[in-house]
């Protein structure tokens, strides 16, 4: 099972809409859908309190460990604006 296909199984991306429907577009081949999406779900995770954010990210990568694909998902501005600001913290 490809990690794209186990995040959009896992309730956490479920409760995510935005998170869903990037990974939903990327599945689909979406190239710009999926961009557009996730730089949503970029700026919705700025609104979200600190302990979520570190609670997110904490998931998200002790999920994508050890998958040959993460790359796919952990794009440039995701880690850029996202996960290194809250793990820098």
């Amino acid at each position: 099972m490809s990690l794209l296909d186990k995040l959009l199984q896992e309730p956490a991306v479920s409760e995510v809409s935005l998170l869903h429907s990037a990974l939903l577009a990327k599945e689909r081949g979406l190239r710009k859908a999926w961009l557009l999406h996730m730089e949503g779900f970029i700026e919705e995770t700025d609104t979200w309190y600190f302990e979520r954010q570190r609670t997110f990210v904490s998931w998200l990568l002790t999920t994508c460990e050890e998958e040959a694909d993460a790359s796919v998902i952990l794009i440039h501005p995701l880690k850029e604006r996202f996960l290194k600001p809250i793990l820098n913290q």
